[in-house]
């Protein structure tokens, strides 16, 4: 039986009237992201159903974002009495919590103008949760920021819509920052992925992360010690013939001392008698006496700039020999430095394969231990783990291997310019302690 055109008709002009547009994951995932930008929290199965079913009826994300800023959540938290400075603050310290202070008074002026415009705060909400949801997180300037909505919205997802739930919603996102490594250790917590291989693979990627991130550091301090033991043995004067110059200027110059005091008391005696002969009257004894004082005056002069000559001199060859032995000094610590530099990093970087060798093992153990639930979520996380473990391995196998070997190299090199330089110094100073005693 065939059934009337007219009828038929009907039926779809009324099924149209009343079809709906089923829900996507694009248009679901923008949905939540205007949670997540007006509450900071999932939404939970509930008010996710109800605005899935709002949109599904028609409703834009602008009428959701309507919906979601007149909600006790959104006012309790930005009550309607506030200023649009007062609330623009609020919001940015809640939603962009990483953005620098010349980042959040763009936002806050930006907002400001949008709200005294005619704006409403719903708007704002939508204008924020696109921004930050399309921006590039290499952005330089809110790059940060993108990354930790993305990564906040991520988890929201893991909350509601994997896991299915209903609860905590508030605090759904606490710990959730721009660093990606904390949505894996969120959402483990939320559950879903709480099997113990899978927060021990979080674990040991976490201490490979941290063996990496050290052993790379010990390469910066490494590079550096190379540096300045280069400068430093390059910078060294050998003090040794320095010293024997020294000691000899110095004796050079007691003596001196020694020969002006001398003088100065043969001025002081020929003084006295020429007094002595004025008072005698006698004119051929006063002339002898005058003569003397004279030649006294002369001698004491004379030991005078003897002295002074060689204080300097004595003074400029204990300057050098100081100096000198400063730049060994410098050298030995230098070289110690760098000994300790080039241990520090074998050390560390073969602590960080090791680390990374665990991770790889814990991850492959999450992956059997996920494989052996009935629970999906937690195969997605462990399938993450691998991937990260290998990358870490190969980060890894970047640090000390290199720097050890140069390390090896420079210290043979060191050591046997360090032997040239003994030898050199202790020749030296040997032709001058014997050219020193033939002169004495």
């Amino acid at each position: 039986m065939l059934a009337h055109p007219h009828r038929k008709q009907q039926f779809e002009i009324d099924f149209k009237e009343h079809e709906q547009m089923a829900i996507t994951a694009t248009t679901r995932t923008k949905i939540i992201q205007l949670v997540v930008a007006a509450n900071n929290a999932a939404p939970g199965t509930t008010l996710l159903a109800t605005l899935v079913a709002a949109s599904e009826g028609g409703a834009s994300l602008a009428d959701i974002a309507a919906t979601l800023t007149t909600s006790a959540p959104f006012t309790s938290t930005y009550p309607t009495f506030q200023t649009s400075t007062e609330f623009a603050t609020e919001l940015l310290g809640n939603l962009v919590p990483e953005a620098s202070a010349a980042g959040v008074a763009e936002g806050i002026a930006l907002i400001e103008g949008m709200l005294n415009g005619g704006g409403s705060r719903a708007s704002v909400i939508l204008e924020a949760a696109t921004f930050l949801g399309t921006l590039a997180e290499t952005d330089a300037g809110f790059g940060t920021s993108a990354a930790l909505f993305n990564n906040r919205v991520e988890v929201a997802i893991h909350h509601t819509v994997t896991l299915e739930l209903d609860t905590n919603n508030a605090t759904a996102l606490t710990g959730v920052t721009s660093v990606d490594a904390t949505v894996v250790a969120v959402e483990i917590a939320l559950g879903g992925a709480t099997s113990a291989a899978n927060t021990a693979a979080a674990a040991a990627i976490a201490a490979a992360e941290a063996a990496i991130a050290t052993a790379t550091a010990d390469d910066l301090a490494y590079t550096a010690a190379v540096a300045a033991n280069t400068a430093a043995a390059a910078a060294v004067v050998a003090s040794a013939p320095l010293a024997v110059t020294s000691t000899a200027s110095a004796a050079t110059a007691a003596l001196a001392v020694t020969a002006q005091a001398a003088a100065d008391l043969a001025v002081t005696n020929a003084q006295a008698a020429l007094s002595t002969a004025i008072t005698g009257g006698d004119a051929a004894t006063v002339s002898n006496a005058n003569g003397t004082l004279i030649i006294a005056q002369a001698n004491a002069a004379t030991a005078a700039t003897t002295t002074a000559t060689t204080a300097a001199t004595a003074a400029t060859d204990l300057a050098a020999t100081t100096a000198a032995i400063a730049t060994e000094t410098a050298a030995a610590t230098a070289a110690t430095a760098l000994t300790t530099a080039a241990t520090t990093i074998t050390a560390s970087g073969a602590a960080d394969d090791v680390a990374a060798a665990a991770a790889v093992t814990a991850a492959a153990a999450a992956v059997t231990a996920a494989a052996a639930t009935a629970t999906p979520s937690d195969d997605t996380v462990a399938a993450a783990y691998g991937p990260a473990a290998a990358a870490l391995v190969t980060s890894a196998a970047a640090t000390g291997t290199v720097a050890a070997a140069i390390a090896e190299a420079v210290l043979d090199t060191t050591a046997a310019a360090a032997l040239t330089a003994y030898n050199s110094a202790a020749a030296t100073s040997a032709t001058a302690a014997t050219a020193a005693s033939d002169a004495a």
